[in-house]
């Protein structure tokens, strides 16, 4: 399978982390992948990878607040590569403007799908203007404001997904890391 995928890559962040997951799993499934990401984005924290081969850096975006819109984009990409499915992850965080000016020749060759990762229901009005085939969520939190806007037999709910886990001994791990067997500590994770 063909499958596009527009996102953050290889950034510190979320939603990057996630689309990574996701994009490698399929590339060692046998999928051929296509990346369209961005060259630079506020919430791209670098994390000094290298780019695969199948990374396409075609936009820019300076600002977030207090809606996405790209500095630059470079539509030839979208347009021009082959892909039979297009994913969207985190679109609040897209150029959405630029992005649905193409929408609708993506739609022409591929099943489009938004991968939801916006806490709350976004405050930019062209988050509702796409027509996804499917519309991907994690959990209710999401699906209880996107029912409000688009509809409910488009929506659904995957698990994000994660490690399973390994229950070990914590003294052990504790020797292993260097760290003290009797103290407390606090891991944080997040912005």
């Amino acid at each position: 399978m063909k499958i596009g995928m527009m996102c953050l890559w290889n950034a510190a962040n979320g939603p990057s982390i996630h689309a990574e997951l996701l994009g490698r799993a399929w590339v060692k499934l046998s999928h051929q992948l296509k990346i369209f990401s961005s060259q630079k984005h506020p919430d791209a924290r670098p994390t000094f990878q290298k780019d695969e081969d199948f990374v396409i850096r075609h936009f820019r975006v300076d600002e977030v607040i207090p809606f996405t819109r790209a500095t630059s984009f470079d539509p030839s990409p979208l347009l021009n590569e082959e892909y039979e499915i297009f994913v969207a992850q985190n679109v609040e965080r897209l150029p959405a403007e630029k992005l649905l000016e193409v929408f609708p020749q993506i739609k022409k060759k591929a099943v489009t799908v938004q991968v939801v990762h916006e806490g709350k229901a976004p405050e930019d009005p062209l988050y509702y203007q796409f027509d996804w085939d499917a519309i991907v969520c994690f959990d209710h939190r999401y699906k209880d404001y996107l029912v409000k806007s688009f509809p409910t037999e488009r929506i659904h709910m995957i698990s994000y997904p994660y490690h399973p886990l390994k229950l070990r001994s914590k003294k052990e791990a504790r020797r292993k890391l260097r760290l003290p067997q009797d103290e407390k500590i606090v891991f944080s994770f997040g912005f």
